[in-house]
């Protein structure tokens, strides 16, 4: 049985029976014979449909209405189900679905910090051990051994701190030490050895989640999505509680678990520092003969910490971490804060010294009191909404975009596209290739999981002009045109395309049968469209006009970004480069695009199925 809660309700409705609906009743054997996926399939393709926005009336008025899927929850034996593995785990060997915790030392490890956590790229290494096995007997082994589970503790809390967690730890390291000290003879069950986890999933989901704000749509859960990113709630009284309140729990690549800007705990350096004694380290002469990465793996930390607490430990015996000393207060007061998270909400793209201008003029910062890089630091921590920026790449959006008209056409595109054979579709779009020293600001600061967004009037003009056309198979054809490319450049690609052929299968690259799809350009319509669409016509080549002010639905977007970054490593920091070497390296970085690239960048759109 299959249950679905709507959770931008506020929690006094949300937490109502009611609330609660039944999405689906299905025989056990069936989901065994057909496959959960076949059985879902008719709700995915409508969440899917709610992910880019449904038309509905509403008391009257058509609204578009948004939605995902939140959060996944279940049962043990239900999660394994959904996630596509082996429903029981009592013949595993690792029981623990959160990391590789073997049944002996449950009995003994009652601290997270001494285990190894599950993490995807082991998880994928894993499986291909698995794929290439030599034989069925080492396929079934290490399948037993490498028993994982997505996380299904999802828990939620309004407000959670560091302190907290840190008690909340210890409390269950003391209880579960406790029961092996009151009862000896009986084994700690995964389901107690589970309680380790618990602190940090409660730290992880409050940062990843907030019911709020109802009238917002339904945001993805990072461990369902990785673009974005819900707020948090956070009812902390002063800056740096808020700030500490913060700090996020991720895992590192050996999958241990941290906090970033917290050194090791005391039993974890401890015990780093007896494995070294153990293995022949002497402090008096510093001599270790055995190997840091051995350590360093076993304990799920760098070979560069464990080399660090030794030498640190040989130096003056001390174990604890050192104190960062010096640093100059702040000088930014709460006023100053709030008008430099405004500045950077309203243009991603201000820099620190526009921003230092702004404080000096219209805020309460004297002159000479603060440094750009303690600006920074207070971008990137300590802003009255407690949200962390990041520098990341400047996603510019067109308000004309989100249309009602634009919209349902939008939808329409999607469902017309979606049908069609993804081998038929050519997709064609221009770009504007400038030398080094005419780069523009591309990147901004926005809140970390949330895109740098920046609304700009588009009237710069490109050296060069690269036209081009690309399918599954890679780059069918392009060609340049010094300057902007007017309606007579745009009919002589199509003529010149017509008489080449796809440097990959050597077929023409105008085929009848085709679906031509391109953007909403002057040049592409008026006069230059209507001969283009007569041309077309008659080679029995279909033309289809994308949605208004949407790129990132043409996969020859991403052609062009990686085109642009293989250029950007080629040219390194050399700024003195003539047009034809730039021309040249650019049809150089075109050969590289493979078919392996291009279904990538089909799929990345979100709509079309490769």
């Amino acid at each position: 049985m299959f249950y679905y809660t709507l959770a931008n309700f506020g929690p006094k409705y949300r937490s109502k029976l009611a609330a609660v609906c039944l999405l689906a009743i299905v025989n056990a054997k069936y989901v065994k014979k057909y496959g959960i996926e076949h059985i879902l399939e008719p709700i995915i393709k409508d969440i899917n449909i709610l992910h880019g926005g449904s038309i509905m009336t509403v008391n009257g008025i058509e609204k578009i209405v948004f939605g995902k899927v939140l959060v996944c929850a279940g049962d043990t034996l239900g999660q394994h189900l959904w996630g596509g593995y082996k429903e029981g785990v009592g013949f595993s060997i690792h029981k623990c679905r959160t990391c590789y915790c073997l049944f002996l030392k449950m009995q003994q490890e009652f601290l997270e910090e001494a285990l190894v956590l599950r993490t995807q790229v082991r998880y994928n290494k894993e499986c291909e051990e698995i794929e290439n096995a030599p034989t069925d007997a080492v396929r079934s082994d290490l399948c037993t051994t490498y028993e994982v589970i997505q996380i299904v503790n999802i828990v939620f809390a309004p407000v959670i701190n560091d302190e907290t967690v840190t008690f909340l730890r210890e409390l269950i390291a003391k209880h579960l030490a406790k029961f092996k000290e009151l009862f000896p003879d009986k084994n700690i069950i995964p389901k107690q050895h589970y309680l380790l986890h618990i602190p940090a999933k409660r730290h992880q989901m409050f940062e990843c989640c907030n019911f709020g704000d109802s009238s917002k749509n339904l945001s993805s859960h990072p461990l369902f999505a990785t673009d974005k990113r819900c707020g948090v709630v956070t009812k902390a009284s002063t800056d740096q509680n808020r700030y500490n309140s913060k700090k996020m729990w991720r895992v590192n690549e050996h999958g241990r678990l941290y906090a970033q800007g917290n050194p090791l705990s005391h039993d974890l350096r401890l015990l780093i520092i007896n494995k070294i004694i153990n293995n022949g380290g002497n402090r008096a002469t510093g001599i270790f003969h055995g190997k840091y990465t051995d350590i360093a793996r076993q304990l799920g930390v760098s070979s560069a910490v464990v080399s660090n607490i030794w030498k640190r430990y040989c130096e003056d015996g001390s174990i604890s971490p050192k104190k960062n000393t010096g640093g100059t207060p702040s000088h930014l007061s709460q006023g100053d804060l709030q008008y430099v998270e405004f500045l950077k909400q309203q243009k991603p793209t201000i820099t620190y010294d526009e921003i230092m201008q702004q404080l000096h003029e219209f805020g309460d910062l004297p002159y000479g009191t603060t440094s750009t890089t303690a600006l920074s630091e207070a971008v990137r921590h300590r802003l009255p909404s407690g949200k962390e920026y990041s520098f990341k790449k400047l996603n510019i959006v067109a308000q004309e975009r989100f249309t009602l008209q634009n919209m349902a056409y939008t939808q329409l595109f999607i469902d017309y596209l979606h049908e069609k054979d993804p081998y038929t579709l050519k997709f064609f779009d221009e770009c504007g290739l400038k030398l080094p020293q005419h780069a523009s600001r591309t990147y901004g600061h926005a809140p970390i999981g949330e895109r740098a967004i920046e609304l700009q009037r588009y009237a710069e003009t490109p050296n060069t002009t690269v036209n081009l056309m690309c399918s599954l198979t890679g780059v069918d054809y392009a060609n340049t045109v010094n300057g902007s490319a007017d309606t007579i450049d745009f009919l002589r690609f199509f003529e010149e395309a017509y008489h080449s052929e796809n440097p990959r299968t050597a077929r023409p690259v105008l085929e009848p049968g085709s679906v031509i799809v391109m953007d909403n350009c002057a040049t592409h319509h008026n006069q230059g469209g209507q001969i283009l669409q007569e041309f077309l016509n008659d080679l029995e080549i279909e033309l289809v006009y994308m949605p208004a002010y949407s790129p990132d639905f043409n996969p020859a977007e991403y052609v062009f970004g990686k085109m642009r970054t293989v250029m950007k490593y080629s040219f390194g920091n050399n700024t003195d480069i003539t047009v034809a070497q730039c021309i040249q390296n650019m049809y150089t970085s075109l050969e590289l695009i493979s078919p392996s690239d291009m279904k990538g960048f089909f799929e990345v759109t979100g709509y079309l199925q490769v």
